[in-house]
């Protein structure tokens, strides 16, 4: 059963790679925002654009958050499950493939951490968060580095980890400050 699971994603990942149209400025903003600090990157810049003047666990909570899940995705899980990556480089060249494990997806991960913080402690722009945690997401399917699959299992881990880490950090600081 579970390898039927991993062969149909498999098989959807190639259909998805293969017959999404192919454009410059897409393979051009995939690369981009996939190298390894681009996306603690962007979530600092748009901690530091909305959030600047608000407390400071404001702003060192969501990348505690993406810190964290990030490693469990990078260092804990990826060498537990040790899933091989697709590594479908034959239409986007340039983007090199990474050597390590695929499952989860610790660029699904720490976007979707940082997205749920960030919305928590501020939910009027929830939208947006969550919108540029998706694109970083999908992005990696899209340059052939990760099965859909992967990037699900970033998704729910990157979510778990932040409420997880929010519940106890934020419990602890309204606590305090009473």
């Amino acid at each position: 059963m579970f390898q039927d699971i991993l062969t149909t994603d498999r098989q959807i990942t190639l259909w998805i790679y293969h017959y999404f149209p192919r454009f410059f400025l897409f393979d051009l903003i995939s690369q981009l925002i996939n190298t390894t600090l681009v996306p603690i990157i962007i979530w600092t810049i748009i901690l530091v654009i909305f959030h600047y003047r608000k407390k400071r666990y404001f702003i060192i909570l969501p990348l505690f958050n993406l810190l964290i899940a990030g490693g469990i995705a990078n260092y804990i899980l990826k060498n537990l499950l040790l899933r091989i990556r697709p590594c479908m480089q034959d239409i986007v060249l340039n983007f090199p493939c990474p050597t390590d494990f695929s499952f989860p997806s610790s660029h699904a991960a720490t976007s979707f951490a940082a997205a749920t913080a960030i919305s928590l402690l501020d939910p009027k722009r929830r939208t947006l968060y969550y919108s540029i945690a998706l694109i970083v997401s999908l992005s990696r399917i899209y340059l052939g580095v990760h099965y859909i699959l992967d990037v699900m299992g970033g998704i729910i881990l990157g979510v778990t980890i932040s409420m997880l880490l929010l519940k106890l950090t934020y419990y602890k600081i309204s606590h305090n400050t009473k």
